[in-house]
């Protein structure tokens, strides 16, 4: 037999094997489970800030997104400086970090994600005008964690964060 066709012929008979193999490779990535432990939540004022573990992780960028609702307490600043009391806002800060896949050990992860203060309009908080208004605190009433990897997302959990 020639070469060209032992080697054609090998070929053909393994492709089979081949898809099988993709096939059972792809099945474990689908249903391996992206799980987070240890997160705990620390309330900063304005701010809310998230530390915890990932694991289950493959071997890509992860990007951590911290999506919040709560009640923001504001302040009204007239021309004079005087700050007397605004009224409460809903609000929906957020936050995210993207850490690289070096940093992920074993598929394991720890990370720690904060939001970005928000911040109400003269109107929203109302506040007469010429005043402007000014984010005091906020109640964070719900933290949600998405987390993502090879663009899609591969967990997301919703939190009472002040449990």
């Amino acid at each position: 037999m020639h070469l060209t066709t032992l080697l054609t012929s090998t070929r053909r008979a393994l492709r089979p094997f081949a898809v099988l193999t993709l096939v059972a490779v792809t099945a474990t990535v689908a249903f391996a489970a992206v799980r987070l432990s240890r997160t705990s939540f620390t309330d900063e004022g304005t701010t809310l800030s998230s530390c915890g573990r990932l694991t289950g992780l493959g071997n890509q960028d992860v990007t951590i997104v911290m999506s919040t609702t709560g009640a923001a307490s504001t302040s009204c600043t007239n021309p004079g400086g005087n700050n007397p009391p605004g009224q409460q806002v809903p609000v929906s800060p957020s936050g995210s970090t993207t850490i690289p896949s070096t940093q992920i050990k074993n598929g394991s992860l720890s990370f720690c994600v904060e939001t970005i203060a928000p911040s109400v309009t003269a109107e929203e908080a109302g506040c007469p005008r010429p005043f402007t208004a000014q984010v005091t605190d906020v109640q964070f009433e719900t933290a949600t964690m998405t987390v993502m990897q090879g663009g899609e997302v591969v967990l997301s959990q919703t939190f009472d964060p002040s449990r």
